[in-house]
């Protein structure tokens, strides 16, 4: 089989070529993972890397260039195999140029595909244990999603406020059979006795099943009275209708503390996952700040930022005692308040920096890039800003080397090289 062991992302918002590509991709011995839209892939590939990625250029919510660019601006992306139309073409030969693999067109031969796909994911070894930027942590907590995803069973999600527990229960819901069905999120502290009504009436979204995916937010704030019905209905549950429940306090605190009926925690809590706070989950950090600033530069003129060196070295030593949502705000805050693509120490954290600890080295990923950026100025002002003596110099192609300035946020000019910095 051509594709034995290999891991393959396939990015294709069209059911009937996607289903089709899916299994014939199998049938070789591939592992497939279906993205169906281009923000599932840019999310994903934030967390993993196949060995190769089958990509429409015409996706319905942006293009595959779009989603090549995104992955490529945090520096490590798998070879992407393009399909395009024939108008396409002068599209997917740039994309060759910026190093994306191969590209075919449409209608192709199964047989070319294969041949192609085979080329571009050889390069990478098999069987690969890890991903980058994937901990012990999260790679449990994306097992956990995979298994309910199996399994429709209830599940009780528990962290503290910030980590992520409704984006958790809506990932299982989104990689679910159902998801394209509802997902009706209902707060149940702010429902207060209203929540039984919503969930029990006649029209009530448990007793009609017309929503497959029901997510009660800060169950140990629901009335005893609404716990019994919810435990009995658990018992005879509706086929086809799922109900996830999310806590601030893990099962069996809210156990102990008399905020949960016992047969109601057994009931949602035979498979009960705890999320982790960001701080017990620092090595995600890099990984996680590259894909919150790409999605928040995301049509902005200025090109996607980066931290500095002091910035980062201080996200690694800071607490996160708000989590996700302290992170999400405090890089949307600096995006704002940065001039320049470089996002600074003091556009973070303005008032007090949190102490950089000593193991709070800087990521290779990042070095790497910095070290790269040295070497590209110091040969440009050798060059005198002179593209194809600086080429030369690098042994790379003038193409090669545009692309990596755009990349770097370089600017050449002749005597002199400056870093790209836009006005906001």
């Amino acid at each position: 089989m051509l594709l034995e062991k290999r891991d393959i992302g396939l990015v294709e918002d069209d059911p009937i070529m996607g289903e089709s590509i899916a299994q014939r991709l199998v049938l070789e011995g591939a592992s497939v993972t279906w993205w169906r839209s281009k923000q599932e892939a840019v999310s994903a590939l934030a967390f993993r890397q196949p060995d190769a990625v089958v990509c429409d250029l015409r996706l319905g919510d942006g293009s595959g260039e779009d989603l090549y660019r995104l992955s490529s601006e945090r520096g490590r992306t798998p070879p992407f195999l393009f399909m395009t139309a024939f108008g396409d073409i002068d599209q997917a030969v740039r994309l060759m140029r910026a190093g994306a693999g191969d590209y075919l067109t449409k209608p192709f031969e199964m047989s070319d595909f294969l041949a192609r796909l085979s080329v571009l994911a050889a390069a990478a070894p098999v069987g690969r244990p890890d991903q980058p930027g994937v901990s012990p942590t999260l790679a449990a907590l994306l097992d956990q999603v995979a298994a309910l995803v199996r399994a429709p069973i209830p599940a009780l999600v528990s962290g503290e406020a910030g980590v992520g527990k409704t984006h958790f229960a809506q990932l299982i819901h989104n990689r679910s059979a159902n998801r394209d069905e509802p997902l009706e999120l209902l707060d149940c502290r702010a429902f207060g006795a209203e929540l039984e009504g919503r969930l029990f009436s006649r029209t009530g979204l448990l007793d009609r099943g017309g929503c497959p995916t029901v997510v009660l937010r800060d169950v140990g704030c629901i009335s005893d009275r609404i716990q019994t019905r919810l435990a009995e209905w658990l018992r005879g549950s509706v086929p086809g209708l799922r109900l996830l429940a999310t806590s601030t306090a893990a099962a069996d605190s809210l156990l102990a503390s008399g905020r949960l009926r016992s047969d109601l925690r057994y009931a949602l809590a035979g498979t009960a996952t705890e999320i982790p706070p960001l701080r017990s989950r620092r090595s995600e950090l890099p990984t996680l700040i590259a894909t919150l600033l790409a999605e928040l530069g995301n049509g902005s003129p200025m090109p996607t930022r980066r931290l500095s060196d002091e910035a980062l070295a201080a996200c690694l030593s800071h607490d996160w005692p708000g989590n996700f949502h302290e992170l999400r705000a405090r890089l949307s805050k600096a995006v704002l308040l940065s001039r320049t693509r470089t996002i600074a120490l003091a556009d973070l954290f303005e008032d007090s920096a949190p102490a950089v600890k000593d193991n709070a080295l800087t990521p290779l990923s990042i070095a790497r890039g910095d070290a790269e950026r040295d070497r590209v100025e110091h040969a440009l002002r050798e060059a005198g800003g002179h593209l194809g003596k600086t080429a030369r110099r690098l042994r790379i192609s003038r193409t090669t080397l545009w692309a990596k300035m755009k990349r770097l946020g370089i600017e050449a000019r002749r005597g002199s090289v400056q870093k790209a910095e836009h006005p906001d």
